[in-house]
């Protein structure tokens, strides 16, 4: 499976419905996640838009469909919610792998060899 980060540009023939909901379901490990102490008082979303903004990375087998993307949404003032989605844009839905909390404004260089780039593919 090939990884794509926005950072380092998705190939063209990647189709990522733009300004799509998904309506979102947990998988077994992201609800036990939500249990823990840390993340017990978390009102998880139960859908997410897809923009241009939100999708940090992508996973795909024939370079045109994502198999897995990881979204990056405001939760509250400080915290964004990241989110690793399975996609089923034909039903509109997405299975939520597991899910995690990041600061607003904490940004990580890609690791470029984690990554296929555009001179790459």
């Amino acid at each position: 499976m090939n990884a794509y980060h926005k950072d380092l540009g998705f190939p063209s023939s990647l189709v990522i419905p733009r300004e799509v909901l998904l309506d979102l379901n947990y998988s077994l490990h992201a609800q036990e996640r939500k249990v823990r102490e840390e993340y017990k008082v978390l009102v998880l979303p139960t859908i997410v838009k897809i923009t241009d903004n939100n999708v940090i990375e992508a996973h795909s087998q024939d370079d045109v469909r994502p198999n897995k993307l990881m979204l990056r949404v405001h939760f509250d003032r400080t915290r964004d919610i990241i989110l690793i989605v399975q996609p089923f844009f034909n039903t509109f839905t997405a299975k939520v792998i597991t899910f995690w909390l990041g600061h607003k404004y904490e940004r990580k260089t890609p690791i470029k060899e984690k990554y296929k780039t555009l001179s790459n593919v």
